[in-house]
Parts: C-alpha cells; sequence; structure tokens
C-alpha cells in the first residue's frame, strides 16, 4: 500500500500557527516536538513531520480499508536519514511500520509512505490548477496501454479512490494529495 501527501510552505505559514499554544502537543508525540524544536529549521520539521504523518495514514486507511478517523500521535515519526533536499524516514502505528521518502524544495514538501522500500512508484507533483484525476488516469493509462476513456475514477464507500477498467476493479495502489498550490499523486507498480 501507498500513501502519499504534500504540503505548500507558503500556505502552511498563511494557514497554521504551529507556535501557537497546543499545537505541537496535540499533533506530534514528545519525541517529534523535541526533534522540532531542536532543528535549525523548526518549520520545516513540523511540516516535514506532518507529511509524514499523512502519507502513512492514507497507506494505512487503503491497506485495512477503515473509515476515515485521524488521530495524528498514534503515528510516530522517525528521520532515518536526511539530507538538504530529501529525507528518508519510519512511521509506526501500533505494530504498522511505514517507509517514507520525502523531497522538499523551498516552496513544498512531498511525502510517500509505504509497507515496504523496494516499491518502485511513479509519482507527479503539479501545480494544483492542473487537474489531478485526468492527469493521473492519463498517465496510467499510458503504463498499462490500456484506452483511457474505459478507466473510472470513483471513491468506494470509505471515501478511498478506486480505479476499475471495462468495470472490473483493479488492483492497485495510488494515492493522491493537494496542498495550496500543489497537488501530487503517487502510483505504485509492484502489483504489475
Amino acid at each position: 500500500m501507498i500513501g502519499n501527501d504534500i504540503v505548500d510552505l507558503n500556505a502552511a505559514i498563511k494557514e497554521s500557527n504551529w507556535r501557537r499554544k497546543g499545537f505541537l502537543q496535540k499533533l506530534f508525540t514528545l519525541k517529534e516536538q523535541e526533534k522540532i524544536l531542536s532543528s535549525p529549521k523548526p518549520h520545516l520539521a513540523v511540516w516535514l513531520l506532518w507529511s509524514m504523518k499523512e502519507a502513512a495514514y492514507k497507506a494505512h486507511q487503503r491497506r485495512y480499508s477503515l473509515e476515515r478517523s485521524y488521530r495524528p500521535k498514534s503515528f510516530s515519526c522517525t528521520i532515518l536519514f536526511s539530507e538538504e533536499n530529501s529525507a528518508k524516514g519510519k512511521v509506526q502505528c501500533g505494530e504498522d511500520i511505514y517507509l517514507t521518502q520525502s523531497s522538499f524544495s523551498n516552496k513544498y514538501i512531498h511525502t510517500m509512505a509505504s509497507v515496504s522500500e523496494e516499491r518502485e512508484v511513479i509519482r507527479n507533483i503539479m501545480s494544483s490548477s492542473e487537474n489531478l484525476r485526468s492527469t493521473f488516469i492519463s498517465h496510467f493509462a499510458e503504463i498499462k496501454n490500456y484506452c483511457e476513456n474505459q478507466i473510472v475514477l470513483k471513491k468506494d464507500g470509505r471515501s478511498i479512490p478506486v480505479l476499475s477498467y471495462r468495470g472490473h476493479s483493479l488492483n492497485c495502489s495510488f494515492s493522491f494529495s493537494h496542498h495550496g498550490q500543489f497537488s501530487a499523486y503517487a502510483l505504485s507498480l509492484t502489483n504489475y
């Protein structure tokens, strides 16, 4: 299973004051709060950890076909490796572990989470003015050599997006995300 999350850093500055009383305590474990507050760039640490939690939540929800119920502190993040434009980490939810890969620019942070690191994943980050779903369907049709107008994208009863082709459900793992001026999708090629 795969999940992804994108954070528009400019939108995050305008929409969320992470320094306000109770913000960190509500969303992050004590260990994560310490990581944020000791970081040379605490603003980026907040949104990196947040995107890790969101991506793992999406993978977890899809994996177990769960109802929507997000408790951020139940997803515990560890950054395993970090450099200027990328990071690798893990997120634990109960007994389940999700491995994350994050990339950053001065405009966004994008994170993908999956149950194993060896997954071959296609990702696409775009302006939110582009149509995320139609771009995804076009890309998927090209990869699978499917007729694009025979692919249907809809949400199941738990609001999880699913694909079908010519009336048959497809077993594929993908994830959408959007925030501010950016949107993104991730598609696992493992099942193909």
